[in-house]
């Protein structure tokens, strides 16, 4: 039991370590999951944080992380091992999307070079301003006490972002798409604070 509890918190410790540095929140498979996407190992991608280096890497809820610099992984531990590696300063990260697997580039966020300025000769004020945007998705309005939804942590003020391989557009579209998904477990993105969550709903 002991052995148990030890590995859980490992794994446990190690998923928050990729989170604080990558903004990237992941998961072991389990056998749900392996089903749905059709995978036999790597790490599924639950949540990624907007503005975090796994944002820019075009990480998603509902990534299988399969490989990080050529090597395969199955645990978070595996994972924080490689990308804590002195170098190099950036990692290829192999991941399967549907029926696809890509490779994209994951920066270490200590070597970004980025500086800002108000002006000439100022100093930095600590701000950072966006162009605005049109916030993606859709509102949800509220999630039915007892319903898959509520049981998976969603709540109203969340955005639907997708729902399994599509994107929500329109009140309609996620109406549509949500019907649709009573058939089997689906994964639904929303997000929330900034953070980009995926959860896959059992029916």
């Amino acid at each position: 039991m002991c052995d148990v509890t030890r590995v859980l918190g490992d794994t446990v410790a190690a998923s928050e370590q990729v989170w604080t540095v990558y903004g990237v929140a992941v998961t072991l498979l389990d056998d749900r999951a392996r089903d749905y996407f059709d995978a036999d190992s790597g790490l599924l991608v639950t949540a990624v944080r907007r503005g975090t280096a796994g944002d820019d890497a075009d990480l998603r809820p509902g990534d299988v992380l399969v490989a990080i610099d050529g090597r395969p992984i199955a645990s978070p531990a595996e994972a924080v091992a490689l990308l804590r590696a002195p170098s190099p300063a950036s990692h290829l990260v192999s991941r399967r999307r549907g029926a696809s697997t890509s490779d994209v580039r994951l920066a270490r966020p200590d070597t970004s070079l980025a500086t800002t300025t108000d002006s000439v000769g100022s100093p930095d004020s600590g701000i950072e301003v966006v162009d605005s945007t049109a916030p993606a998705g859709v509102g949800v309005g509220a999630v039915r006490a007892g319903s898959p939804a509520a049981a998976a942590g969603l709540r109203g003020g969340d955005r639907l972002l997708r729902v399994g391989a599509r994107d929500v557009t329109t009140a309609a579209v996620a109406r549509r798409l949500l019907e649709q998904s009573r058939v089997g477990p689906t994964f639904i993105v929303f997000e929330r604070d900034s953070v980009v969550r995926g959860v896959l709903l059992p029916r």
